[in-house]
């Protein structure tokens, strides 16, 4: 039992690392033969990484196919609550232990749909729904409000390149 824990602990933190190679295209398809990837049982965070790796990595076998399963199996986690993001596995995403959570997760969901331009029609849904995650203001966890400054700066720059013109006037008891 706690040999196979071992072993999921081994792919997520392998995971994590190519995908922190795949970034500055130092990631390879070799690095990738120590894996043994099942995506519907990772964790959503390493879920996310896979995803941004299959999109990253040039010349991984199959890829295409590959990279729209895992798209998919991402998607299918996504529920909202009125406003707020959040996910199918929930409390299971939850791994202190690796500096993720739900709140991080929701701002790299964010992140890579905008990169890779997933499921463009809901890009202002997905950052609606991870500001909805913040309490008093901030996410809880200073992974999370770094992650979520870096997807709000993406969304900007996607969504928010006109400069803001115009005059606002506002009147208070008939006067200016």
């Amino acid at each position: 039992h706690s040999a196979r824990f071992v072993d999921e602990y081994r792919n997520i933190i392998k995971l994590q690392a190519l995908e922190a190679l795949s970034r500055y295209k130092a990631a390879t398809p070799q690095m990738l033969q120590s894996l043994d990837v099942i995506p519907q049982n990772l964790p959503t965070s390493a879920l996310i990484d896979w995803v941004s790796i299959l999109h990253r990595v040039d010349g991984i076998k199959e890829s295409a196919s590959l990279r729209e399963q895992a798209v998919n199996l991402l998607r299918s986690r996504i529920r909202f609550d009125g406003r707020i993001m959040r996910f199918t596995t929930g409390a299971e995403d939850n791994m202190w232990w690796f500096m993720v959570g739900g709140n991080t997760n929701a701002n790299r969901l964010v992140s890579i749909a905008l990169e890779f331009k997933l499921w463009p029609d809901d890009h202002a849904r997905l950052i609606e729904g991870a500001l909805a995650r913040q309490e008093k203001g901030h996410w809880q966890q200073t992974t999370a409000n770094a992650l979520g400054a870096l997807a709000l700066r993406k969304f900007a720059n996607v969504y928010e390149t006109e400069a803001v013109t115009g005059t606002t006037q506002i009147n208070l008891d008939n006067t200016q």
